[in-house]
């Protein structure tokens, strides 16, 4: 279900109840948030990428998707918000800034844009560029979806990533009460509820 006049929808993938899956969905913004995939099968990080390609694929070409992983963000302020700071740059396609980074991230994932790399657990873009970049990642046989982002990412001269962390925050460590001085509308902490990265 889109929201409002800004035509956007949160959505994540989750086979299964763990981790902040239930903090997501109960969030305390009263946003909506789409799980796809739930009681299916885990088949790899890939699936991420084929469940949203095949749930999108008939929507808007200007409908915003907004992706968040299930099982480790949050929603740390107004989606309306998010929304506008997307539109207001003219972004097609931005994803989140893998944070920290270390030299086995380097080797493993690759870079993205200069010496980023784009973290694949939260995104947000227009379907229309979504679709494009998702058909071609799909195709990759490789089955690690943040490999395979930033594999393909200097292919597409609509990708960009949130270096400024205005949208996207990733942490390290998962602290509550911390929460409330981070101004990013969506924060994930990969690091401490999906270090097996299983779903």
């Amino acid at each position: 279900m889109l929201n409002g006049d800004n035509n956007y929808e949160i959505i994540t993938v989750a086979t299964h109840n763990e981790g902040m899956l239930n903090e997501l969905l109960d969030n305390s913004f009263n946003q909506n948030v789409k799980v796809l995939g739930f009681g299916q099968k885990w088949r790899g990080f890939k699936m991420k990428y084929e469940l949203i390609y095949e749930y999108i694929k008939n929507k808007r070409d200007d409908d915003i998707i907004i992706f968040i992983d299930g099982f480790d963000s949050i929603i740390n302020g107004k989606t309306d918000d998010a929304v506008k700071i997307f539109k207001k740059n003219n972004y097609k396609m931005l994803f989140s800034k893998n944070n920290p980074i270390s030299f086995l991230d380097r080797k493993i994932f690759n870079e993205c844009i200069g010496d980023i790399i784009a973290n694949s657990g939260m995104w947000m873009g227009y379907v229309k560029y979504s679709k494009i970049l998702l058909k071609e990642l799909i195709k990759d046989k490789c089955n690690d979806d943040q490999r395979v982002l930033n594999n393909h990412c200097k292919s597409f001269d609509f990708i960009q990533i949130d270096t400024n962390e205005e949208i996207f925050y990733n942490r390290d460590r998962y602290d509550k009460n911390t929460n409330k001085n981070y101004k990013p509308i969506f924060i994930s902490y990969p690091a401490t509820f999906s270090i097996n990265r299983f779903y």
